[in-house]
């Protein structure tokens, strides 16, 4: 019994890799919209967490041959390079002025 595996148990690494991404972009949006930019270490965790998930979701999206998971683990990348590029064009401002 210990050896079936067990297919309803839910696996939230697509969902994680879309919320990190979501959430950067937020956070790099407040940081845009006030002028400044604070890289402090919450948002380092957030883009190491993010980046983690997305590969959590694409590989196991590959391994088991589920496209819906790869698809999101593919849309949550997207979303962290956006905020990344983002964050990089807002530093870009800051120094250029």
């Amino acid at each position: 019994m210990n050896e079936m595996k067990n297919d309803s148990e839910i696996k939230g690494e697509d969902g994680a890799a879309i919320v990190f991404g979501v959430i950067n972009l937020v956070l790099v949006a407040l940081f845009f919209l006030i002028k400044k930019l604070f890289l402090g270490a919450s948002v380092a965790l957030f883009f190491l967490f993010g980046f983690y998930a997305v590969f959590l979701a694409i590989k196991n999206g590959i391994k088991e041959k589920n496209m819906k998971c790869l698809g999101m683990g593919i849309l949550g990348l997207i979303l962290h390079l956006a905020a990344i590029v983002l964050m990089v064009l807002t530093i870009i401002s800051i120094f250029a002025v």
